[in-house]
């Protein structure tokens, strides 16, 4: 029975001369506005970076040097027709977002990509027909 009020005293004692722990240590808001400062520099070279990529994509695109990504035309279903230029989208959902080259069977159904490539868009990357209770163009 006595041990439990020494070892009670033993922990009031180490907690007083030791501290809690929960307090505060000092900032240095030198070292925080340089932590911040490195941290935005980061995120700026980073945006820089997915800029010009973007930019890139879209010249390629612009050229027509950009290969399609699908082989199934997410219109009709029908396998894509190599002869008629990839449409391209830019899907701004995601972020960065998604420059893509899609392949068409025919020119209504590059017009219906044109029309709606967020709906499009997702089946051509499962490379298959858009389900749809109704079909754009068709």
């Amino acid at each position: 029975m006595r041990a439990v009020p020494t070892l009670l005293a033993t922990l009031i004692l180490t907690v007083g001369l030791t501290g809690c722990g929960n307090q505060q240590t000092k900032r240095d808001p030198v070292a925080e506005k340089t932590a911040a400062g490195k941290v935005q520099a980061a995120i700026a070279a980073q945006r820089t970076e997915e800029e010009k990529h973007r930019a890139e994509l879209r010249a390629a695109a612009t050229e027509g040097k950009l290969s399609s990504i699908n082989s199934v035309c997410p219109v009709t279903g029908e396998p894509v027709d190599p002869a008629i230029t990839p449409v391209t989208v830019e899907i701004l959902v995601v972020s960065p977002p998604d420059i893509l080259a899609i392949g068409v069977a025919n020119e209504a159904a590059a017009a219906a990509v044109r029309s709606f490539p967020d709906r499009y868009a997702p089946a051509a990357k499962q490379n298959r027909q858009a389900r749809s209770a109704t079909t754009v163009g068709y």
